[in-house]
């Protein structure tokens, strides 16, 4: 619904219109109830019945003003259910792909760039770039689908992510997730992958904020399942609060997990498997407040690993083991 309203000098009591504008000038405007015209009133008193009387709920005196109620519509909520060769860019509305879509836009899959309340993918993302590009405020991500590129979610520097799920596939060649901005809540379902193909490559790279990290599925990396470390042009230390492990975290050539370059895991916990050539890497004035493998249950430890062991030149807080290192 929209209405312009111009009203000089005059007195408006109630109005009520559907998508017309109505112009006063100099007069009392009551009441005015209309639903497929313009009316427009110059100089002129309204005549008000008795039955219009009984609908004035307000009196306001406007001097010399332009008010617009309603405001400019919403932006309607895009459902994708045809492939196509180029970037979506949101518009603030909700943004939903569904199964069987295929979007290869380059240099984007998608792009947001505004506030947004959702996204969801349960098609195929993939070009040669970025899957999904992320520049600003996005509540709600969620992915069932396959996301890929050179990189598959890159959230930039002022990008805010409130939840990420993945309970699909996401990779690239360089990597996964790459993160410089704050993802609030990042959780990898038990059917999730993250993954990267790269000798060189991190699943999860992070040089931003991430507040709780759980990974349920699996996150492989070419060199590192989850890289957390400074970048030269970060305006702030990389930080994850809650590292929680209950699946699979791995590397080929390098570290499963590495914490670098004044980085801070605040808790790392693992129920499951962390393996790598190297497991744990926590070097360069990096810091684990709490580290806890695997669990005592009626004096039986269970069976977390971290295979490839722990590599410790920065600082642990505290060290707990009930699995295997």
């Amino acid at each position: 619904m929209r209405l312009v309203l111009w009203n000089e000098a005059a007195k408006v009591g109630c109005l009520k219109t559907h998508d017309h504008v109505i112009h006063d000038q100099g007069a009392n405007m009551l009441h005015i109830s209309t639903a497929g015209h313009e009316r427009a009133n110059f100089n002129a008193a309204l005549n008000v019945t008795a039955s219009m009387q009984k609908a004035l709920l307000c009196g306001v005196s406007v001097l010399a003003c332009g008010v617009v109620l309603g405001g400019t519509p919403a932006a309607q909520a895009q459902t994708i259910g045809t492939s196509s060769a180029s970037t979506v860019y949101s518009t603030g509305a909700d943004i939903t792909v569904l199964t069987n879509v295929v979007l290869s836009g380059t240099p984007f899959g998608i792009a947001n760039a505004t506030l947004t309340n959702s996204i969801t993918n349960g098609g195929t993302v993939s070009n040669k770039h970025t899957g999904i590009y992320n520049a600003d405020t996005l509540n709600a991500f969620s992915n069932t689908g396959t996301i890929s590129g050179l990189t598959g979610v890159v959230n930039e520097f002022g990008g805010t992510i409130q939840t990420l799920t993945n309970s699909g596939s996401i990779s690239g060649i360089q990597y996964g997730i790459l993160n410089f901005g704050v993802i609030n809540q990042l959780t990898n379902a038990n059917t999730g992958v993250i993954a990267t193909s790269g000798a060189r490559s991190s699943a999860i790279n992070n040089s931003g904020s991430i507040g709780r990290l759980t990974n349920n599925g699996t996150i492989a990396g070419g060199a590192r399942g989850i890289y957390n470390y400074v970048t030269s042009n970060s305006a702030v230390a990389a930080y994850i609060g809650v590292l929680t492990n209950n699946g699979l975290i791995s590397s080929r050539s390098n570290s499963a997990i590495t914490n670098t370059g004044n980085s801070t895991i605040g808790v790392l916990s693992n129920t499951g498997t962390i393996s790598g050539p190297g497991g744990i890497f926590n070097y360069g004035r990096a810091d684990i407040g709490v580290l806890t493998n695997g669990t005592l249950t009626n004096g039986v430890a269970s069976n977390a690993l971290i295979r490839g062991g722990l590599y410790n030149a920065g600082t642990i807080g505290v060290l707990t083991n009930d699995g295997t290192i």
